[in-house]
């Protein structure tokens, strides 16, 4: 059934109305109900608002996709925690009973009892040194005759600073680096997968929307295809007209109806085209309903200029920034593997206050007259002997950046070849769709003529059949360029990087 009126010029342009549309679809939908199966639309017609809306919610593949942005948030997390504060305690006790030869022992047998309880708080840097701030307490005692405090406080604080100075420094900010680069990558990778999904969802609809057309224009043509029959088969009842006349017009009245047969076979390829796009899995009752688009479609091309477009495809194009972070990353592997290959030199460096008392509040109170302090510092270094297999992996990494390089190289190259397609595609578009009506227009005049020559005798069935040809074919053709332009704007709105713009996505790619 066929109830849809088609390929009149609406008040809107086409880019516009999907812009506003897919802007009502994606604006308040959060990640919870973004994946949740819901029916694509609620009545017989349906707007491309909500076949897009349909494509978002019920489609598992992007679904799973959009995960990743999720998963690459997860692991920058990790990789920034691995930095974070960590406050650790450690206790301990330990005793020794064992003979003693000297007099000066205090004892045949020595009883030493030693107690800790330390708690530190240590700060890693992501340039792989640490920090740290202990508090130990210690606590001795011993059955010796000979020591003078006893119990003895021994409470200490220190501060302490780590640092490798060549192989290994800042190789922590690398790897932060690299997890936040993945998580661009997968925000990207996530965006282009739904310009895709809306552009395939868009091109789908406006297909339906062709063949329905493409099928009302050939019912039409039959219905004149068929009164034509009738008049001439009543002329020649009459004697006016010879049989041969007849037996063209039943020609094309069967011609016709075996090219509606084939417009229908072509409009129930597209609608399962778009339910398998729109529909949830479990939607059995959709694919039994006719689908019905509501929306006109409107091309009206806008001048373009190459270069303008060229520049903005460079910088919102998903893939080539992706291609261009993928470069970011294989030079942080390199530098971080150049690392590994540098001589082991590292900074140590410890401060601090320690008391001895009997008394352990005494002990911690004579802390702050910064009597009894230590320092020491130190730089150790290490040198390999062979080759180390750290100097395999970095030159692995710069191979891999050399390659990652051409693959950008690559990528640019194929963005300029698809733009100059697509571009040429919107401009030869719009001239083709203005010939298509200038001779659907002429075609009716012509058959309209022809028709009127034939009410008067002076023109053959022959003739007006050849003409009613014309104007089916012209009218199909009118019916695709528009769809066509369509259809081309469409794909350089993708491929520019552009076709999202006005959407609320921040819950999607967040």
């Amino acid at each position: 059934m066929v109830n849809i009126a088609c390929f009149q010029t609406g008040r809107r342009g086409f880019m516009g109305a999907f812009h506003s549309a897919t802007v009502r679809v994606l604006g308040g939908i959060g990640l919870a109900s973004f994946f949740a199966l819901q029916p694509a639309f609620a009545s017989p017609a349906f707007t491309l608002e909500e076949a897009i809306a349909g494509a978002i919610r019920n489609n598992p593949d992007f679904a799973a996709d959009s995960l990743d942005c999720e998963l690459a948030k997860i692991e920058l997390k990790r990789a920034q925690d691995r930095y974070g504060l960590v406050l650790s305690l450690d206790s301990g006790i330990n005793q020794s009973v064992r003979p003693t030869s000297s007099s000066l022992s205090g004892g045949t047998r020595l009883d030493e009892i030693s107690d800790n309880l330390d708690l530190a708080l240590k700060q890693s840097l992501v340039s792989n040194g640490e920090i740290g701030l202990t508090f130990a307490n210690g606590l001795a005692t011993t059955n010796s005759t000979f020591t003078t405090i006893n119990p003895a406080y021994t409470p200490k604080l220190t501060l302490s600073y780590s640092q490798p100075l060549l192989r290994d420094a800042w190789t922590g900010a690398l790897l932060v680096r690299k997890a936040d680069l993945a998580s661009q990558l997968a925000r990207l990778t996530t965006r282009d997968k739904l310009m895709k999904l809306v552009a395939d969802t868009s091109c789908a609809y406006w297909d339906l929307i062709s063949v329905r057309e493409a099928q009302a224009l050939l019912e039409r043509s039959l219905v004149t295809s068929r009164a034509l029959l009738q008049a001439n088969m009543a002329k020649e009842a009459s004697g006016f007209l010879a049989k041969i006349d007849v037996v063209q017009a039943r020609a094309s009245v069967a011609a016709t109806e075996a090219d509606l047969l084939d417009a229908e076979r072509q409009v129930l390829n597209s609608e399962d085209r778009l339910r398998r796009l729109i529909l949830p899995a479990d939607a059995s009752a959709g694919w039994l309903e006719d689908l019905i688009p509501a929306d006109k479609p409107d091309f009206r091309p806008k001048k373009l200029d190459f270069p303008s477009v060229r520049k903005v495809a460079l910088e919102r194009r998903p893939d080539y920034r992706a291609a261009l972070l993928e470069i970011e990353s294989r030079r942080c592997e390199a530098d971080e593997a150049k690392s590994g290959t540098l001589p082991g030199l590292n900074l140590k460096v410890s401060s601090g206050v320690t008391q001895l008392s009997d008394r352990y509040a005494k002990a911690v109170g004579d802390l702050g007259a910064l009597q009894n302090y230590f320092v020491s510092a130190g730089v150790s270094l290490e040198l390999p002997v062979s080759r180390p297999s750290q100097r395999d992996a970095y030159e692995k990494s710069l191979l891999a950046l050399a390659q990652s390089e051409l693959r950008a190289s690559a990528a640019e190259r194929q963005l300029f070849n698809d733009l100059r397609k697509a571009f040429r595609n919107v401009e030869i578009g719009a001239k083709r769709m203005e010939a298509a009506q200038v001779a659907k227009d002429l075609a009716r005049q012509q058959l309209e003529a022809e028709m009127d020559k034939l009410n008067l005798g002076l023109s053959t069935n022959f003739q007006v059949i050849t003409y009613q040809k014309s104007l089916d074919e012209t009218s199909l053709k009118a019916n695709n360029s528009l769809v066509d332009g369509i259809k081309a704007e469409i794909e350089l709105k993708r491929l520019e990087g552009t076709l999202l713009d006005g959407m609320n996505l921040s819950e999607v790619l967040k």
